[in-house]
């Protein structure tokens, strides 16, 4: 019997074979970490050719990369339409909370702590996760603000977005890396958002909105 060798996939099937890698990548990533899992492993589990995976990724440092641009992708794809809120207030306080509960999913803490623990041997890499997931977290709130606002200041709005995302989204993901959210973190997200809201009133930064 003729063995099939494994190779190049067909354009037809690039992104079956992209998406399959990735999604094996994920749970061996998270369930072993980056040290501990191996190119040689996540072939053997996805059933991809090595000359393939090296033509797509190239290194494993690459692969992570994609790894966790795709898991923050899908944060955004399940957080759903933007809200339709009455004041500007009420729109940061549910963007705020819908965005905590998304990084605060099980694979995101996972992915900090990976990167966390890799940051000394791979610092790019962990530079490359926390400049990806904040730049999504501040595109996602800049777009909520613009489709709330009739006119807006866009260099003000990005301002007021990366610094609302700044005192959300990193003091609950650094809690929750070492275990310290609550059982039920609904209430907790909840005042923590409205904390940062009242915030920035007080310093005035949403008063030209």
């Amino acid at each position: 019997m003729t063995t099939k060798k494994k190779g190049r996939p067909k354009a037809s099937d690039a992104g079956v074979f992209e998406e399959k890698l990735l999604a094996c990548a994920t749970d061996l990533f998270m369930r072993q970490g980056y040290g501990g899992t191996s190119i040689s492993q996540i072939l053997s589990v996805s059933d991809c050719g090595k000359s393939a995976f090296y033509l797509r990724f190239g290194d494993k440092e690459s692969l992570f990369s994609a790894v966790v641009q795709r898991s923050i992708r899908t944060i955004f794809i399940e957080l759903g339409e933007l809200p339709t809120c009455d004041s500007l207030n009420d729109c940061l306080q549910e963007v705020g909370e819908r965005l905590a509960a998304g990084m605060l999913a099980d694979r995101c803490i996972a992915f900090i702590r990976i990167t966390a623990a890799e940051a000394l041997k791979f610092p790019l890499l962990a530079q490359k996760a926390y400049q990806s997931s904040l730049a999504g977290s501040v595109d996602y709130v800049e777009l909520a603000l613009k489709t709330f606002l009739e006119s807006h200041n866009d260099e003000r709005l990005r301002e007021i977005a990366i610094r609302f995302c700044e005192l959300v989204i990193q003091p609950l993901c650094f809690q929750a890396a070492f275990g310290c959210i609550p059982e039920n973190p609904k209430e907790y997200i909840r005042d923590h958002v409205s904390d940062v809201i009242i915030l920035l009133n007080a310093k005035g930064l949403t008063n030209c909105l």
